[in-house]
């Protein structure tokens, strides 16, 4: 055992370093596709909607064609999990209590395709990527309604991600067992090519040296000290980067600070920055759609969202960030216009480093939808209800799609010229907050228009 004291920013982290225990899985196993339909008669007409969302609520999943409040049920349980839509926007992909299901949005029939899966993902053939717990990773085939092996052994595959080129890439570990007790050994991020069916390790997760830190030590220099897993967040949509997680290797560091990197796919080339602290999210980065060597970061270290969160954006090339907003505000949930001259996200007031205090005041402030200009950094205010509204998302015809909380209620809004239309109630985010931090993942995924 060893610790490590950390000082940054006036504020100590101690870290204590020691192997991890695993929890126990289960053997897996996979079972015949079978196909159920969902209740009701509530079929949609097509599926040629340009728009939509799906989202899970307390008794289902549902999918709203964002026009008003009459959403459509497609698949009725409390126990459904981060749906995925597909690429043409035909299906969806989800779990329940780690079982796999894909639904037919058109017909709403429903698939099961395998247990204890870890991770899933839609390439650009319509296939469903997955990977069954130590088992490596399966390819679902839509239309033949059945599954074949892509890479069969007993490593744990995650954070699935499929590019437009037909490779797959994924974190990559070992769980075993020596005597009683039980260990991960991470390997890191590989790529699998469909074509070739080659496999290739592309970044290793380092081990730690042990190495003494100072006061004053950057983060590169803890991540030496104690070790660090890359973690793969997204792919570019011109399939030239990975944006990268690099996880310290302590569960409670890495719950307050990740470095945000960028993998340069078409040069084999890690790119790093000291300065590039944030909380390992998925929705707290958002990819320049006109270029992706721009990035929008919700930058700053530590769990509390009520603080030391500042939206700005990264320049992969040059290597630098500049933050976008004023210093009185911290931000969440980023989304760049689709122009990329625009990035919207939920902005509220910065409180004191009093977790009791902060927290209870951060749930109850208002947050607003703000979006700033990213050149001339003007901030314009988008909602203006006293309520938490966050999860903004760019739609068609200058309409913004959002998440509002109420007390312990979550709805689906859209708002356009100031006039806000509700779209669904009992939205099911009351198992993912940590923090002040909501995860949207876990509960709705937005389509606009083919990936």
């Amino acid at each position: 055992m060893k610790n490590i004291i950390f000082f940054k920013k006036s504020r100590k982290l101690i870290v204590g370093i020691s192997l991890i225990a695993v929890v126990m899985f289960t053997s897996t196993s996979l079972l015949a596709a079978k196909s159920v339909f969902a209740e009701g008669n509530n079929t949609l007409a097509t599926n040629k909607t340009t728009e939509f969302a799906v989202f899970v609520s307390k008794d289902g999943l549902y999918m709203s064609e964002l026009k008003g409040s009459n959403p459509i049920l497609l698949d009725k349980s409390d126990n459904i999990n981060l749906p995925i839509i597909s690429r043409n926007g035909k299906y969806i992909a989800y779990t329940k209590e780690d079982n796999l299901y894909v639904c037919n949005i058109k017909t709403k029939e429903i698939i099961e395709v395998s247990k204890n899966v870890e991770s899933y993902n839609w390439n650009s053939s319509e296939k469903l990527i997955y990977s069954v717990k130590n088992s490596g990773i399966l390819k679902y085939d839509i239309n033949l309604k059945n599954s074949t092996s892509i890479i069969n052994n007993k490593y744990n595959y995650y954070n699935i991600n499929c590019d437009s080129k037909n490779k797959i890439y994924a974190n990559k570990q070992l769980e075993y067992t020596e005597g009683n007790d039980q260990y991960i050994k991470s390997i890191g991020i590989i790529v699998y090519d469909l074509d070739t069916k080659e496999e290739k390790v592309i970044l290793e997760s380092k081990k730690g040296n042990d190495k003494d830190i100072g006061e004053e030590a950057k983060m590169s220099d803890l991540l030496e000290s104690i070790g660090s897993t890359p973690n793969i967040s997204k792919i570019s949509n011109d399939d030239r980067y990975l944006y990268i997680w690099n996880k310290p290797n302590a569960a409670s560091m890495s719950a307050d600070m990740t470095e945000f990197t960028v993998y340069d796919i078409l040069n084999n080339k890690f790119i790093e920055n000291d300065n590039m602290i944030a909380l390992a999210y998925k929705d707290n980065i958002s990819q320049n759609p006109v270029n992706s060597n721009y990035v929008a970061v919700n930058n700053g270290e530590y769990r509390e969202m009520y603080y030391n969160k500042t939206l700005g954006v990264f320049d992969v090339k040059n290597n630098t960030f500049t933050s976008l907003i004023p210093k009185d505000q911290v931000s969440m949930t980023p989304d760049y216009s689709s122009d990329g001259k625009n990035i919207m996200y939920s902005g509220s007031n910065t409180l004191k480093d009093d977790e009791t205090e902060s927290l209870k005041n951060w749930e109850s402030q208002p947050h607003y939808i703000y979006a700033v200009n990213v050149d001339t950094k003007k901030v314009s205010q988008i909602t203006n209800s006293k309520s938490f509204d966050f999860m903004p998302k760019y739609l068609s015809n200058n309409e913004v799609l959002f998440v509002r909380k109420d007390g312990d209620l979550f709805s689906l809004w859209k708002t356009k010229d100031g006039l806000e239309t509700k779209l669904a109630d009992s939205l099911n985010f009351s198992s993912t907050e940590y923090y002040g931090y909501y995860a949207p993942e876990n509960v709705i995924d937005v389509f606009r228009g083919e990936k």
